[in-house]
């Protein structure tokens, strides 16, 4: 029904704003969609370090040794995705938020630079180069990739 009603250029009637949190929406802003139990991840770097050692241990009296060997450590850098909140995902025809108890963002259409939609999850690019990509889960990615991707159907039938 969401889609149907962004494909003719209106906005759906009768979304609710996700449950048990506010959110302060401009006046014009009008909520499309909300999705419960979204967790939000983001792309962090995890460093670590493998090493080996060699070597042997020579005694020299009583109880006493002097060890004789090396060490060698390599650092290594990987990227993983790590759990930053659970809670609801809320598209509006201006803006996407993420609210939870320990994360609360608010992405503004302009500022996103592309979407990349899986089966459980949606992945966001911001334009900012510096930010690291952030994934929504455990959401239908491809409904909310056709909503926020065709919501601009929505703008130009108001202009």
């Amino acid at each position: 029904m969401v889609l149907t009603c962004i494909f003719s250029g209106k906005a759906p009637t009768g979304v609710n704003p996700p449950s048990n949190v506010f959110l302060r929406f401009d006046p014009d802003e009008q909520i499309l969609a909300t999705l419960e139990n979204a967790k939000y991840y983001e792309l962090v770097e995890v460093k670590s370090r493998v090493g080996i050692s060699s070597g042997s241990s020579i005694g020299v009296g009583r109880g006493r040794y002097i060890r004789t060997g090396a060490f060698f450590s390599t650092p290594i850098t990987s990227q993983q995705l790590q759990e930053k909140g659970k809670g609801a995902l809320c598209l509006t025809n201006l803006n996407l938020y993420f609210v939870s108890n320990t994360k609360t963002v608010k992405f503004t259409y302009d500022k996103i630079l592309s979407f990349t939609p899986y089966s459980d999850g949606l992945g966001i690019h911001l334009t900012d180069s510096r930010r690291r990509p952030i994934v929504i889960g455990n959401i239908d990615g491809w409904f909310v990739y056709n909503i926020v991707t065709n919501v601009h159907l929505l703008l130009t039938s108001k202009e």
